[in-house]
């Protein structure tokens, strides 16, 4: 019995390695992908290509080598990308960040954040998402605060006035609906 289990792992290991040689040779790197273009795509002031101008396959691998912050599940990658975000518009700079999460079919859903010293220009691009609504969007909020849901806290932007609590809690009535989650931070620590 062990040996049949033992074969079964092996060849599932052996299948899946495969696959994935198979489908990294199919999505190349960055400079191979979409005809060789996107190695010579203008990059935008922050150095990055143009959200719309990403590969239609932007697999994990590629969002790291392109120095994007990525979020897997709750697995971040590139952490000091938000860190580095984060310190500039507390200095009131301006500041960019490229965040790219994966949804449970492996789909990424890429956020550009862009700090202006007065407002957050976010472009949100789910057009890789099977499920989701296949768009790029650009919507715009004044503030990135801390907010408490349901005891994890979570940097978000949102256009919510900030209040002199702490971390305040998330509104549950729809009034903050167009928030955008940046960053998950950690469960909130409870006193007994």
């Amino acid at each position: 019995m062990k040996k049949i289990i033992s074969f079964a792992v092996i060849a599932a290991m052996l299948v899946c390695h495969l696959s994935s040689c198979a489908l990294s040779n199919e999505q190349g790197s960055i400079n191979e992908t979409k005809d060789e273009s996107l190695a010579e795509t203008a990059l935008n002031e922050y150095g990055k290509i143009p959200i719309n101008e990403l590969p239609k396959k932007y697999p994990s691998d590629i969002a790291e080598k392109n120095g994007d912050y990525m979020d897997i599940h709750g697995v971040i990658f590139n952490e000091h990308l938000f860190d580095d975000f984060f310190e500039k518009v507390k200095k009131n700079e301006e500041a960019y960040l490229r965040r790219v999460s994966y949804t449970v079919e492996g789909d990424p859903i890429i956020h550009d954040f862009y700090y202006d010293t007065a407002k957050f220009n976010v472009t949100i691009d789910t057009t890789r998402d099977k499920f989701g609504p296949q768009a790029i969007e650009e919507v715009t909020f004044k503030y990135l605060q801390i907010f408490d849901m349901n005891g994890y806290l979570y940097f978000m932007v949102t256009n919510l006035e900030p209040t002199e609590e702490l971390y305040p809690k998330f509104p549950a009535d729809g009034s903050a609906d167009d928030s955008i989650i940046v960053k998950f931070i950690g469960e909130l620590e409870r006193k007994n």
